[in-house]
């Protein structure tokens, strides 16, 4: 076996509480998992759907007996979570847009109005409300 001389073994140390530091700092985000929906036992129907549909929780629908509701249930959280999706796009694509900008684009994609586009301040969203509502 090969001996390690002293400045060897002081540099693979070295590399090793370096590495160590590095994976300190260097943290994965941390996954955000939403709250579920919380079914007390026997809540009606009407009750686990409005539940389910507040929480985006498809799992609660599947307390649903009647197989008819329980189809209503996944379709109503289903395009519930649709729509937190597409609105966290727009969130993260209109990112420097101010408020009333954002809230004339939406005014404006709601009545399919071209008028309130040219209201908007900010070129980028004035541009996407006209690419819209065209």
């Amino acid at each position: 076996m090969a001996k390690l001389k002293l400045w060897e073994i002081g540099v693979l140390v070295l590399i090793v509480v370096v590495v160590y530091l590095i994976s300190l700092y260097v943290k994965p985000e941390e996954v955000v998992e939403k709250p579920k929906a919380i079914i007390p036992e026997g809540a009606s129907d009407e009750y686990i759907v409005e539940k389910a549909y507040k929480a985006a929780d498809e799992t609660a629908c599947e307390l649903i007996e009647d197989e008819a509701k329980r189809n209503e249930c996944f379709g109503i959280v289903e395009d519930r979570v649709e729509l937190e999706q597409a609105a966290e796009e727009v969130r993260q694509e209109l990112g420097g847009a101010s408020s009333a900008d954002k809230k004339l684009l939406g005014r404006a994609m709601l009545t399919n109005d071209a008028s309130l586009c040219e209201q908007i301040v900010d070129e980028a969203t004035k541009n996407k409300c006209f690419d819209t509502i065209r």
